[in-house]
């Protein structure tokens, strides 16, 4: 009889071992992929406002009023009026 209740308390140990050695793999893995989600959305966010700065020191230095009426005083010879 105490034979019995040793191996089961034995086989019940080892279950439990073998489930919290599977969740602390499992929480490692997913930590480590979320670790590198975010690291790979911070690059694109960087990225990004470089480009925004980037265009924004452009419009800034562009010339609207200026390009614009040169365009629009430009001969079309496709546009018949009469």
């Amino acid at each position: 009889m105490f034979s019995v209740q040793f191996l089961l308390s034995i086989l019940f140990a080892s279950l439990l071992a073998g489930i919290l050695l599977y969740f602390f793999r499992k929480n490692k893995e997913l930590k480590l992929e979320h670790t590198q989600q975010i690291y790979s959305i911070n690059q694109s966010i960087i990225l990004h406002k470089t480009q925004l700065i980037y265009r924004n020191k452009g419009l800034l230095q562009y010339n609207f009023l200026k390009y614009n009426l040169d365009e629009s005083l430009k001969v079309q010879p496709n546009i018949n009026l009469i």
